[in-house]
């Protein structure tokens, strides 16, 4: 119990006060929380993810981490924020008890992305991988104990936020 109430700790100081992304669409929002969802598959050139390892590697950042500061960039350049957060599912079985267990053991991990225009491709690379660590360090808590821990105020038409 001890070590969730630190990681909460970490959760409560990261998160506070992370503005909601706003991104502006033709849709508007469901007050149901349903939404029509769709798919569009695409696939990435060999050259580019060998182009994207090379900026990892750069960084001693994973291909997840250059994919997930790539995002934060498209997120910050259409919403114009700076500030937001962005929610990635992990697996949930790092404890040796829960590996020969069946089930589906997803957590969300809330990433913060600080997006600044003068900043480095590569900087905000190093930014998130530097993010990414310390939410994986900080993974135990389960979102929806996170959300009640945090008091974030809840709309069905949208993510929990911190605000």
């Amino acid at each position: 119990m001890e070590k969730i109430g630190r990681e909460i700790g970490y959760w409560r100081e990261t998160l506070v006060n992370v503005p909601p992304l706003g991104l502006s669409t033709s849709l508007l929002r469901s007050d149901t929380g349903v939404f029509g969802v769709g798919a569009v598959p695409f696939q990435i050139r060999e050259q580019t993810v060998k182009r994207l390892r090379t900026i990892g590697r750069s960084q001693n950042a994973s291909l997840f981490m250059v994919l997930m500061a790539a995002f934060a960039a498209l997120l910050s350049r259409y919403s114009g924020q700076e500030d937001f957060a962005i929610g990635t599912p992990i697996a949930g079985r790092w404890s040796k008890e829960l590996q020969g267990v069946v089930g589906c053991f997803i957590n969300t991990l809330a990433i913060r992305a600080v997006v600044s225009p003068s900043m480095s491709f590569q900087d905000l690379v190093k930014r998130v991988r530097g993010t990414v660590l310390d939410a994986f360090d900080h993974k135990d808590v389960p979102f929806e104990q996170l959300v009640a821990e945090l008091r974030a105020p809840r709309e069905s038409a949208r993510s929990p936020s911190s605000r």
